[in-house]
């Protein structure tokens, strides 16, 4: 392996063209090895935590700097490390490198030729970019879900996140020394900026796809302005409909399990629909009981007069997530129309229903256009789950929507021998 075969760059150009580079390479490591490789990254992150903690302690004042001179940054609790955290990532490396193989094994293909033998594999996509805000471990989770899956990477973290997003790149460049990785498989940019971005997001002669995760804003704003195919995982926004047959203690208990996600609450409940055939009464004792537990009640017009002291949402918070523990609730009168509201208005990537009638359950999850929806049951998202290890939530539409895990990472190569 040559002594740069992972490596921190400060030209985004450059590192895109070392992954298109090393693509071919990584591809063709052994499953044995890869689950090497990914047990080191583990055990690497493990040994250098308390480095870590200290960039990130230095990436916290500089943060804390900027936030007080009104900079568009996001929530600093998704910035703050702990050791908790580091323990997901690291749990995430080593299941990963416990998982079965994602790439080329051989099914069935439903194109037929005649005279020939048909099948299809799952194949790495090539060389991609890791694009995100703040949540400085979920690079390590990029980086091995993309060894995994046979893929070469460019981490990009975000200015705020530089030090600890770098601490843990080199720990990872690291663990890799005595891989035989192709220059290129795994690099960082060093110097993270809107420039740089706009750099990465342009390099389609190179890069097959970009992963970006973060606000709404900052995703739809890095694929607006992007050349290459954007996976978008964006957090918040999820709305819960509470049936007039809903259970109130089930309703409240969902709402938190939602938030213990944090600090990275993808699909954390932020908006409220309430049947308006609901009594006064078991609204009031939902509202006053998130109430008690931390959260900001914001409502409708509707709402307002049963409860009139509460403060008023503004409409166009509808349509986008809130930063803290701040709920909006709003009064529907059927469910049809909380469908229709929900569509329009919600992130698109997870809804919650919460009911006792089976028509309103199937009705939910038959007619709603959301990527995910819950019926009693709570959308708290985590990326270690069910043996499996997910990166973030799609909202877009098409196969890319839902849960972004290994396959999301590959592409489907049909294969046609003749006789």
């Amino acid at each position: 392996m040559s002594a740069n075969a992972c490596e921190i760059l400060e030209n985004p150009s450059i590192a895109a063209r070392h992954a298109y580079q090393a693509a071919p390479s990584i591809a063709a490591i052994s499953s044995a090895e890869r689950a090497r490789m990914l047990v080191a990254m583990a055990e690497a992150i493990g040994d250098r935590q308390m480095e870590i903690l200290e960039a990130n302690t230095l990436d916290l004042e500089a943060t804390r700097q900027c936030v007080e001179t009104g900079a568009d940054l996001a929530p600093i609790e998704w910035l703050k490390l702990t050791p908790e955290r580091l323990n997901v990532a690291i749990a995430c490396l080593q299941r990963l490198a416990e998982m079965p193989e994602p790439i080329r094994p051989v099914t069935s293909a439903t194109l037929l030729a005649e005279r020939a033998q048909t099948y299809s594999q799952l194949m790495p996509l090539g060389a991609l970019a890791f694009i995100w805000e703040s949540l400085p471990e979920i690079g390590a989770i990029a980086a091995g879900m993309c060894l995994k899956t046979g893929n070469s990477l460019v981490l990009h973290p975000s200015r705020d996140a530089r030090e600890t997003s770098l601490a843990i790149a080199r720990a990872l460049i690291d663990a890799l020394a005595d891989s035989d990785l192709h220059a290129g498989s795994l690099s960082a940019i060093a110097n993270p900026s809107e420039e740089t971005r706009s750099q990465l997001v342009a390099q389609s002669a190179h890069l097959a796809t970009i992963l970006a995760h973060g606000r709404a804003r900052f995703v739809e704003g890095l694929a607006a302005r992007s050349s290459l195919p954007v996976v978008r995982s964006v957090t918040g926004n999820c709305y819960l409909y509470w049936s007039k047959t809903g259970k109130l203690d089930i309703a409240r208990e969902i709402v938190l399990d939602s938030y213990r996600g944090a600090p990275d609450r993808v699909n954390a409940i932020d908006k409220i629909l309430i049947s308006s055939e609901r009594k006064p009464a078991s609204i009031v004792t939902l509202i006053n009981s998130l109430r008690e537990e931390g959260f900001e009640i914001l409502a409708d017009d509707a709402l307002l007069e049963v409860l009139p002291k509460l403060s008023p949402v503004r409409p166009p918070d509808w349509q986008r997530a809130y930063p803290g523990k701040t709920i909006a609730c709003k009064l529907a009168d059927s469910p049809e129309l909380a469908m229709l509201w929900i569509d329009q208005h919600s992130s698109g990537h997870a809804t919650t229903i919460v009911t006792e009638c089976y028509w309103e359950s199937c009705l939910f999850s038959r007619g709603l256009s959301s990527a995910s929806v819950f019926i009693n049951a709570s959308p708290r998202f985590s990326r270690l789950q069910n043996n499996s290890v997910y990166l973030g939530m799609s909202n877009q539409a098409g196969a890319l929507r839902g849960f972004i895990g290994l396959e999301t990472l590959t592409r489907l190569k049909y294969i046609v021998q003749g006789y």
